[in-house]
């Protein structure tokens, strides 16, 4: 389980300086002539197994809105923010649907690295799971050295 959270963490952690290492682009949003609570609507009634989670505004002129979400059919350990739909800012109409489980398995394991990572899946078993091996580390640091220091004291002692 450390091992997995390691490998993980490394994972998010160069996804992270990566990205850092890249110049920033000036944002060219365009204007949104849709309204965003109607196109929710809309995909609530055309796709109703599909949850929206998070909408990120275009950057530039020609992108589109994404919308990201789960499918009721997705497994709980893929992430919420890679299915996708790609929505036109001035129609509102859905442009493309990425869904995850239509994605090669490397996607899918990229997926898979940030509730890895957190414990996001699982409920409140998992959660707890991860709490306590998580409180693993500190926990043996501090009985080893307590161990440790006893030792220490009772071989000063004999002499």
């Amino acid at each position: 389980m450390n091992l997995m959270l390691a490998l993980t963490g490394v994972l998010l952690s160069y996804t992270v300086a990566v990205a850092g290492f890249k110049e920033p682009k000036q944002p060219e949003p365009p204007i949104i002539v849709t309204s965003l609570d109607k196109t929710l609507q809309m995909i609530k009634r055309a796709i109703p197994e599909f949850h929206p989670s998070y909408i990120r505004l275009a950057s530039t002129e020609t992108a589109p809105i994404v919308i990201n979400g789960s499918f009721e059919d997705d497994l709980s350990i893929y992430s919420i923010h890679y299915n996708k739909l790609l929505v036109n800012p001035t129609t509102g109409a859905i442009e493309t649907i990425k869904k995850i489980s239509e994605e090669p398995l490397t996607y899918k394991v990229k997926s898979m690295i940030t509730p890895l990572h957190y414990g996001q899946f699982g409920g409140i078993i998992a959660k707890l799971l991860y709490g306590f091996i998580g409180m693993s580390g500190p926990v043996l640091s501090v009985t080893g050295f307590i161990i440790w220091n006893k030792r220490r004291n009772t071989s000063h002692k004999i002499r």
